[in-house]
């Protein structure tokens, strides 16, 4: 069993932390406020474990996830309005024991770190899982061109499976109960399954709304063609004194021969204007 800690602790609202991710986040309760200025009066250390509903305004040990991360303060800045600005780097993962009753002024929780995570694969299916990973991300960056270069080659100098997991979820655009899953996945073959999973969901998603992108603009495109193919038509018509042979002319035509009031007239012609600006692909057309 490992050693277990006493450390300050922020309960946070919709963000999870990972190892090795350096974030910066506000923080506005006072016990938050609290827990992270006694973690600078110390060795900077401090708990930091994500509310399972952001809402919660006093968290209780229930109202939080069982898995978060220890994490060192580097800078806190004092911002208007009561905020605190505290910048953080995850340096691994710590399972809840227990929030310690003795403490008021900000949460003290007991801690059990994990620093030795549990292996289930060889070295071969690591190698394989490591390899699978990075095809997927770099498919992903493929279709989300702003990830970059620099990231693949980033992670391409990783050389702990464990850690190169971890900077991917950090890197992917999903929301704090994804991470979790992430977070919580102590086993590494888990771990791989979950974030590959979550990854090929974020391919396979911006597929599809590429594809649909490009259907939308088919059709934008080709009813744009039709509307200035008409158009040059009616013009060359115009210009050549040909007769127009459209079918709103043809209403007019039968318009002008119709025995009826003024009043029924008019209100045909409203409608034969109308019917010429219609798009001629419309069901209000037909």
């Amino acid at each position: 069993m490992e050693m277990r800690e006493n450390l300050p602790a922020v309960a946070l609202r919709g963000i999870t932390i990972l190892p090795d991710m350096m974030i910066h986040f506000d923080l506005n309760r006072k016990p938050s406020v609290r827990a992270v200025e006694t973690a600078m009066a110390c060795d900077q250390r401090i708990f930091l474990v994500t509310q399972k509903q952001p809402e919660t305004e006093n968290p209780k040990q229930e109202d939080v996830y069982q898995v978060g991360c220890i994490a060192s303060v580097r800078q806190v800045i004092k911002l208007p309005d009561g905020l605190v600005r505290v910048l953080v780097e995850g340096s691994a993962r710590g399972k809840l024991i227990s929030f310690l009753p003795e403490e008021e002024e900000y949460i003290r929780a007991e801690v059990e770190p994990v620093l030795q995570e549990s292996q289930s694969t060889d070295a071969h299916e690591e190698e394989a899982m490591t390899r699978n990973i990075m095809e997927v991300f770099q498919e992903y960056c493929q279709i989300h061109p702003r990830t970059g270069r620099t990231m693949v080659r980033r992670l391409e100098e990783i050389n702990e499976l464990g850690s190169l997991l971890d900077q991917i979820a950090e890197n992917l655009p999903v929301d704090y109960q994804s991470k979790q899953k992430v977070l919580e996945a102590l086993d590494m073959g888990e771990r791989y399954q979950v974030l590959h999973e979550m990854l090929q969901k974020e391919v396979d998603v911006a597929k599809i709304r590429s594809e649909l992108a490009g259907k939308v603009k088919d059709r934008v495109d080709k009813n744009q063609k039709e509307y200035i193919l008409r158009e040059q038509m009616r013009y060359i018509q115009e210009e050549l004194g040909a007769e127009d042979l459209s079918e709103g002319a043809q209403f007019e035509a039968a318009l002008s021969r119709l025995k009826a009031s003024k009043e029924v007239k008019e209100k045909i012609a409203k409608e034969i204007a109308r019917f010429k600006n219609l798009n001629s692909n419309s069901s209000e057309y037909s």
